[in-house]
Protein backbone atom coordinates (compact mmCIF):
# COMPACT_ATOMS: atom_id res chain seq x y z
CA UNK A 1 0.00 0.00 0.00
CA UNK A 2 2.93 2.32 0.67
CA UNK A 3 4.11 1.90 -2.94
CA UNK A 4 0.69 2.90 -4.27
CA UNK A 5 0.58 5.94 -2.01
CA UNK A 6 4.04 7.03 -3.15
CA UNK A 7 3.09 6.63 -6.82
CA UNK A 8 -0.09 8.66 -6.29
CA UNK A 9 1.92 11.44 -4.67
CA UNK A 10 4.27 11.46 -7.67
CA UNK A 11 1.33 11.58 -10.08
CA UNK A 12 -0.23 14.49 -8.18
CA UNK A 13 3.11 16.32 -8.14
CA UNK A 14 3.60 15.87 -11.89
CA UNK A 15 0.04 16.99 -12.61
CA UNK A 16 0.53 20.11 -10.49
CA UNK A 17 3.78 20.90 -12.28
CA UNK A 18 2.05 20.75 -15.67
CA UNK A 19 -0.15 23.69 -14.60
CA UNK A 20 -3.31 22.31 -16.15
CA UNK A 21 -6.49 24.22 -15.46
CA UNK A 22 -8.21 21.04 -14.32
CA UNK A 23 -7.18 17.43 -14.05
CA UNK A 24 -9.36 14.42 -13.28
CA UNK A 25 -8.13 10.85 -13.01
CA UNK A 26 -10.05 7.77 -11.89
CA UNK A 27 -7.95 4.79 -10.82
CA UNK A 28 -9.80 1.49 -10.50
CA UNK A 29 -8.73 -0.71 -7.61
CA UNK A 30 -8.91 -4.36 -8.62
CA UNK A 31 -8.78 -7.33 -6.25
CA UNK A 32 -7.76 -10.62 -7.94
CA UNK A 33 -10.74 -12.53 -6.56
CA UNK A 34 -13.33 -9.84 -5.79
CA UNK A 35 -12.93 -7.75 -8.94
CA UNK A 36 -13.47 -4.00 -8.83
CA UNK A 37 -13.39 -2.96 -5.16
CA UNK A 38 -12.94 0.80 -5.27
CA UNK A 39 -12.07 3.88 -7.28
CA UNK A 40 -9.56 6.58 -6.43
CA UNK A 41 -10.53 9.99 -7.78
CA UNK A 42 -7.69 12.45 -8.23
CA UNK A 43 -8.59 16.03 -9.11
CA UNK A 44 -6.10 18.83 -9.58
CA UNK A 45 -7.59 21.18 -7.01
CA UNK A 46 -8.97 18.65 -4.50
CA UNK A 47 -7.52 15.91 -2.30
CA UNK A 48 -7.55 12.31 -3.50
CA UNK A 49 -10.78 10.56 -2.55
CA UNK A 50 -11.85 6.92 -2.48
CA UNK A 51 -15.33 6.03 -3.71
CA UNK A 52 -17.17 2.75 -3.99
CA UNK A 53 -17.95 1.58 -7.53
CA UNK A 54 -21.54 1.42 -8.71
CA UNK A 55 -23.12 -1.89 -9.65
CA UNK A 56 -22.90 -0.86 -13.33
CA UNK A 57 -19.14 -0.21 -13.03
CA UNK A 58 -18.60 -3.57 -11.33
CA UNK A 59 -20.61 -5.38 -14.01
CA UNK A 60 -18.77 -3.57 -16.82
CA UNK A 61 -15.43 -4.61 -15.33
CA UNK A 62 -16.60 -8.22 -14.90
CA UNK A 63 -17.78 -8.43 -18.53
CA UNK A 64 -14.54 -6.88 -19.80
CA UNK A 65 -12.44 -9.30 -17.72
CA UNK A 66 -14.41 -12.36 -18.89
CA UNK A 67 -14.00 -11.28 -22.53
CA UNK A 68 -10.26 -10.89 -22.02
CA UNK A 69 -9.98 -14.34 -20.44
CA UNK A 70 -12.06 -15.90 -23.23
CA UNK A 71 -9.85 -14.31 -25.90
CA UNK A 72 -6.74 -15.75 -24.23
CA UNK A 73 -8.25 -19.24 -24.18
CA UNK A 74 -9.12 -19.29 -27.90
CA UNK A 75 -6.87 -21.54 -29.95
CA UNK A 76 -4.67 -19.73 -32.47
CA UNK A 77 -5.07 -21.05 -36.01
Amino acid sequence: MRTISRRLERLETRAAAMALKSFLCRIHLIHPENGLTGILVIESDKPTTHILPTDEEREAYRVKREALIASRNRPAY
